[in-house]
C-alpha cells in the first residue's frame, strides 16, 4: 500500500461482539492494537458477560468504545448496534476468538479501494490451532443451498495466494463498505446468529456489489470457543433455520426451480442424519420458518426489487 499519512487514511470501524471469555478477548484486542494500519476505532459490544469483561476493558483499554447489554441480544443485533454507533468509511468484523495478523487491515483497505463496486472483502482465515490449514479463503455456495469455506481444511501450499472474486466473506473477519451497508441494509436481526453474513452477501450480490478475497489479510480463528459454538443443538437449530430464511428471502424464483433437486436432496440428507436419530433441532428449525414466513416474504419483495445480477451471474458462485 502506498505510504499515506494517518489523516489521509479512511477510518475503519472494528466491531467486536463479546460474550464471556476474557482471555480470548485480550488476545483479540492485542492483535488489533498491533495493526500496521492506524486509522481505526474499536467498538466492543458485550452480550451480557458476567465475568468482569466490561470492567476490565474500561480499565485497561479506555480508548475502546463499549456498548454493554444486560442480556445476550444475539450476534446480528449486537453488530448492528455497533455499526450504528460507528464512524468509519469501512466496517471490519472480528470475532473475539480470532487473532489478526499485523497487516490485516492495511491489506483489506488497499484491496477495497481498487474498485468502488467492491462492497466487501474476505480475509485469509486460518485455523488458530492448525495455522497452516484454511478455514476459509472466502465463501462459495453449494447447490443444496448452504455455504462452504473455500479451501476448508486444506493445507496452505500457496493455492490461494491470488486475489479473486468470491461470493461472501466469513463473518468472523468480514470487511464491508459503509456505502454498501447503507444501500442494502445491515445484518438481518431475525437471524440472531449464524449464516447472517451469507444473507448479507446474497443481498449484496443481487444488488451488484462485489466481494474479493484478499490473501494478505490473514486472520487466525480459534473456532468453537464462543458460547454459541459450544452448544451444538443451538448451532444446528440456527444454521438450519437461517439457511431456509436465506433461500426464501434471496433466491430468484428461477434459481429455486433450477436447484430444486439439490435442495430436496439436502432435505433428505438432513432427515437421514438427524431425524432418524430423533434429534429435534432440525425439525424445530423448520417449524420456526412458518412463524417468520410473512416477514420473510415481505423482505423478499424488497430485495428482489433491487436485483441487478443475472441468473448466470448468480450461478457462477455455486460449487458444481
Amino acid at each position: 500500500m502506498e505510504s499515506v499519512t494517518t489523516r489521509e487514511m479512511p477510518l475503519v470501524s472494528i466491531i467486536i461482539v463479546h460474550c464471556k471469555g476474557r482471555q480470548l478477548l485480550v488476545n483479540c484486542l492485542e492483535s488489533v492494537f498491533e495493526q500496521a494500519y492506524r486509522a481505526y476505532e474499536i467498538i466492543l459490544i458485550d452480550n451480557g458477560s458476567m465475568d468482569g469483561s466490561v470492567d476490565f476493558v474500561r480499565q485497561d483499554y479506555p480508548q475502546i468504545k463499549i456498548i454493554p447489554s444486560q442480556s445476550n441480544i444475539g450476534f446480528t443485533r449486537a453488530v448492528n448496534m455497533g455499526i450504528k454507533q460507528s464512524q468509519g468509511t469501512f466496517v471490519a468484523l472480528l470475532n473475539d476468538d480470532a487473532i489478526a495478523d499485523k497487516g490485516w487491515l492495511s491489506s483489506l483497505v488497499e484491496a477495497i479501494l481498487k474498485d468502488e463496486r467492491i462492497g466487501s472483502c474476505a480475509s485469509k482465515q486460518m485455523y488458530f490451532f492448525k495455522p497452516d490449514f484454511f478455514e476459509a479463503a472466502g465463501i462459495l455456495m453449494h447447490r443444496g443451498g448452504f455455504p462452504e469455506g473455500i479451501g476448508h481444511n486444506e493445507q496452505d501450499t500457496g493455492q490461494f495466494n491470488q486475489e479473486r472474486e468470491v461470493f461472501a466473506a466469513h463473518g468472523a473477519s468480514g470487511f464491508y463498505r459503509r456505502d454498501m451497508l447503507e444501500a442494502i441494509g445491515m445484518l438481518d436481526s431475525d437471524f440472531f446468529i449464524y449464516n447472517d453474513e451469507i444473507d448479507l452477501a446474497f443481498r449484496a450480490q443481487l444488488a451488484g456489489w462485489k466481494c474479493f478475497y484478499v490473501p494478505n489479510a490473514v486472520v487466525y480463528h480459534m473456532g468453537g470457543q464462543t458460547w454459541a459454538a459450544r452448544d451444538k443443538k443451538l448451532l444446528v437449530y440456527f444454521t438450519e433455520r437461517n439457511r431456509i430464511f436465506m433461500i426464501v428471502k434471496n433466491y430468484p424464483l428461477k434459481m429455486i426451480l433450477y436447484y430444486l433437486p439439490y435442495l430436496l436432496k439436502y432435505e433428505l440428507d438432513i432427515w437421514v442424519r438427524f431425524f432418524s436419530r430423533l434429534e429435534a433441532a432440525p425439525l424445530l428449525a423448520r417449524l420456526a420458518v412458518f412463524k417468520y414466513l410473512p416477514r420473510l416474504l415481505k423482505k423478499r419483495r424488497e430485495i428482489q426489487k433491487k436485483r441487478l445480477i443475472s441468473d448466470q451471474g448468480f450461478k457462477d458462485f455455486f460449487i458444481r
